[in-house]
Formats: structure tokens, C-alpha cells, sequence
């Protein structure tokens, strides 16, 4: 009986080792995946140059905005899910997608101390949103040179950060915090200086626009060059006009997917030569 049991025992250790050996990973080895894409109108999401190590998953994520709204993605609400286990992006910065534009992020996750490198892995992208403007902000024009560095404006607070005045250039560092319930949108492209004849001038500084959750803030430059013999802005008196730079806007969800990322064998064979 003992030696039955010991022949059992020894058996079972034989056969556990010999699994364990064949479930080991080369830590250098690299699985590539294949591309794959999925429209979730108005947004189309492409997946592209995916890998996994054992201590990562990543790959390239582009977003295309077909429609007419901002689309705003919060990497943050997306998971991956690697053999039954999930892990957030490590991106927690959200992506504005401007209309009938496109961006690219990557998007990666640690596991640490849990084995990444899997034959396919599943990644459920959620957190898209419509960014529908509600109201625009009506904002005081800005004094250059300021006679203050900061005013309020509905729900948003602007603080100029910096500025700089030269005979034909002027630019100026604005840093704004929205401070409201909903979100915020800031389009420093919307805005221009005017002189004391009353011409007007746009910014030349083509930031993109900003979506701003409550406590969030953004800079922005604005920036003006003005012929000489129209004015010498080193020593103009000039304002800022805001037009439309900011609005009031709310979130309305796009509905997500599961989308399953597959290995390419022969990509992966090659790459691990």
C-alpha cells in the first residue's frame, strides 16, 4: 500500500513538473496580434501593432469621428481581459476626437506579477461619449497689458500665465479651470485680439479644443502678429475677445463593445526569430 502510494505521489510530481515546464514562457518571447476594427457610429475603432510580454499587453488605438459632435474617450472605463483576468489601461488622461477627425493613442496595461502573454485576449472598450454643447459662455474681454491676471466666467476661471509683447508679436499663456458640475468645452481657436481702431485680429496659435471635467484645467496660447505700420503692439492697448471660446456641454454615452484581438502566427514566429 505504501508503495502504491508513494509510486501515485511520485507520478503526480512527474506529471505537474512536466506541465509547469510546459507552460513556461520565454520572457523575451513577444505574441503580435492581428489587427482588427469596429465601427460604433458616429466613432470607428481601429486596433492595430498589439503585443503582449508576459508583464504587458499594449496596442495602437485609433479613433475616427465620423460624425459631427466631439467624441471623448476615458481610456479609464475600457478593460482588458486576459484568461478570465481584467486590467485597466494605464492611460487615465481622456482623448477628445475633434468632428469628422481622427486621433491615435496607445493604450497598455501592467500585470503585474500576472502572465500577460496570451494566445488572444479580449479588450472592452467603454467610456465613449457625444460631447453635446449646451450654452456658450459670454466672457469679458481680456486687457492687454492686463489690468488683472484672472477672471471668472460662468463656470470656468482664467488665469494668464504669461505674456509676451513685441513690436508685431503679442502671446499670451492662459491657463482656464473648469469648476461646474457638467463639462466644459475650451476652444482657444474661437477667439481674437482687437485694437483701438477696432480691428480684429484671430489667433494664429491653433490649439485643439479642450473637454474639462470639474477641478480640471487646461493651457492654451494665443497668439497675434500685427503689420507694424497698422499698430506697434509693444506699446498697443489690446483685447482679447473670447467670441466662443468657451460652452457649457453634456456627455451623452456611445454604447461599447467587446472586441477580441488573435494571434498572427506567422508574424509572431517571425519577430522571435
Amino acid at each position: 500500500m505504501k508503495s502504491t502510494l508513494f509510486t501515485l505521489i511520485t507520478f503526480c510530481s512527474i506529471n505537474i513538473c512536466a506541465i509547469s515546464q510546459t507552460n513556461k514562457v520565454n520572457p523575451d518571447h513577444t505574441n503580435y496580434y492581428k489587427p482588427v476594427s469596429v465601427d460604433l457610429k458616429p466613432v470607428k475603432v481601429d486596433f492595430s501593432d498589439a503585443v503582449s510580454k508576459i508583464e504587458y499587453a499594449k496596442f495602437k488605438l485609433k479613433l475616427t469621428n465620423t460624425g459631427t459632435d466631439y467624441i471623448l474617450y476615458k481610456p479609464q472605463e475600457s478593460a482588458f481581459t486576459i484568461e478570465g483576468a481584467n486590467y485597466l489601461p494605464q492611460d487615465k488622461k481622456a482623448v477628445l476626437v475633434e468632428p469628422l477627425d481622427n486621433t491615435s493613442r496607445t493604450i497598455d496595461a501592467k500585470g503585474n506579477g500576472s502572465n500577460m502573454h496570451a494566445a488572444d485576449f479580449t479588450f472592452n472598450i467603454d467610456g465613449l461619449y457625444k460631447v453635446i454643447p449646451t450654452s456658450t459662455v459670454n466672457a469679458p474681454n481680456f486687457l492687454l497689458p492686463p489690468s488683472v491676471n484672472q477672471f471668472s466666467a460662468g463656470d470656468f476661471t482664467v488665469e494668464m500665465v504669461n505674456i509676451s509683447k513685441k513690436t508685431q508679436e503679442t502671446a499670451v499663456k492662459f491657463k482656464v479651470t473648469y469648476t461646474g458640475e457638467g463639462m466644459g468645452i475650451v476652444d482657444p481657436k474661437k477667439l481674437s485680439t482687437k485694437i483701438e481702431s477696432g480691428q480684429l485680429f484671430a489667433n494664429e496659435k491653433r490649439d485643439k479644443t479642450s473637454v474639462l471635467g470639474k477641478g480640471e484645467s487646461e493651457t492654451f496660447i494665443a497668439l497675434f502678429h500685427i503689420e507694424g505700420r497698422i499698430a506697434d503692439m509693444q506699446f498697443a492697448n489690446m483685447e482679447i475677445v473670447w467670441n466662443d471660446t468657451f460652452k457649457h456641454a453634456e456627455l451623452k454615452k456611445i454604447d461599447g463593445t467587446a472586441v477580441t484581438l488573435t494571434l498572427d502566427p506567422g508574424l509572431t514566429a517571425g519577430k522571435n526569430k
